[in-house]
């Protein structure tokens, strides 16, 4: 990995918990995409999570020679791990949940077992999933996922619609922002 900026840095903490003290159990959500420079094969790729509720959660970083289904992958599996960070940090409790949105339709069919002869990038699915029921049975937060149609225009049928296009448009902007400039 050639380049990292960390979630929840910069982050009031104390702020957060107030506001989920008063809101009781509720869904945070988390906007993930991968990115990766040239046509085909390998190249310098990007991944980036998004918070849509605070700047200092969001984060993405850049990888050498890989794939955009990897790069889809790792944005997946930093939004897990964030969720983890926060339960360990207290902003999230038992029973609050993690919703990540993606554009991906394959990692989130892959990261489900839908694929039983997938080989390519199973060190990293089987990573993810691993930390998904750690989240899940040790800290008691649930993971749930959303499909979002990338590529959108801005006209959405209602406020939920627009909440996701653009958060998915914000996740892809820094994705490809973290795999570097155009060759």
């Amino acid at each position: 990995m050639t380049g990292i900026s960390g979630c929840l840095k910069k982050v009031d903490l104390e702020r957060w918990r107030e506001l989920l003290r008063k809101r009781g159990h509720w869904s945070f959500p988390l906007f993930t995409d991968g990115s990766k420079r040239g046509a085909g094969g390998k190249g310098r790729g990007g991944w980036a999570v998004y918070s849509p509720w605070d700047d200092g959660l969001s984060c993405l970083g850049t990888v050498e020679d890989t794939t955009n289904i990897r790069m889809e992958l790792m944005a997946i599996g930093e939004a897990v791990r964030l969720g983890r960070r926060l339960r360990e940090a207290g902003i999230l409790d038992g029973g609050d949940s993690i919703v990540v949105y993606t554009d991906s339709q394959f990692s989130i069919c892959a990261l489900g077992g839908e694929y039983p002869k997938l080989t390519k990038n199973m060190d990293l699915i089987e990573r993810i999933v691993t930390e998904m029921e750690e989240l899940m049975w040790d800290w008691r937060v649930l993971v749930n996922f959303v499909w979002v149609k990338a590529h959108r225009v801005a006209v959405a049928a209602d406020e939920k619609e627009q909440f996701m296009w653009f958060g998915n448009k914000e996740a892809d902007r820094m994705a490809t922002e973290a795999s570097g400039p155009k060759d």
